[in-house]
């Protein structure tokens, strides 16, 4: 399972970093490679 971190700002500049596993994201996430300009199929369980 992919674990996935993601650091943001609030609208009072605060930053704030919060954890999530992939299979958790919802099906209309698409996953995209910086060394590819094609969309990869969705995390899923093998």
């Amino acid at each position: 399972d992919l674990e996935l971190s993601a650091l943001y700002t609030d609208a009072s500049g605060s930053f704030h970093v919060t954890s999530f596993k992939a299979k958790d994201l919802s099906d209309s996430w698409v996953w995209r490679t910086s060394d590819s300009t094609k969309d990869t199929k969705p995390y899923e369980d093998e």
